[in-house]
């Protein structure tokens, strides 16, 4: 299994992922994202990230999730783990998955943040 933790990513890598989760809060993601093949865990990292702002996936602050990129047979399926730590409150003890981004090698993306039951297609926030 092939993991990567953006927190032991390149520091460029993980510059791009808070980056991209702060278009969130100002609403300049563009929705709905072109799918953009993925050929490394990074890429794939890159680009959940790049979905959970442009489709407001999840509650969570930039600073208060970390991403683990795990390779199987059609891609790369993101879990998003919330930081426990004093700024983002919690038992540091733990790290639970709060969801994942299934990012495919064509780069489509599915989510099982809308219901964690079943991977479904990304969908744009209403205005």
């Amino acid at each position: 299994m092939n993991t990567r933790r953006c927190n032991t990513t390149p520091a460029a890598i993980c510059m791009l992922v808070a980056a991209m989760l702060t278009l969130s809060a100002a609403g300049a993601a563009p929705c709905p994202l072109a799918p953009a093949k993925v050929k490394t865990a990074d890429e794939a990292v890159a680009r959940a990230a790049l979905a959970i702002a442009a489709y407001r996936i999840g509650t969570l602050k930039s600073e208060c999730m970390a991403m683990v990129a795990n390779k199987q047979k059609t891609g790369y399926l993101v879990d998003v783990r919330e930081i426990h730590n004093e700024a983002c409150g919690g038992d540091p003890m733990t790290e639970p998955r709060a969801f994942s981004v299934d990012v495919a090698w064509n780069g489509k993306m599915k989510s099982d943040a809308y219901n964690h039951q079943s991977y479904l297609p990304l969908v744009c926030p209403k205005a």
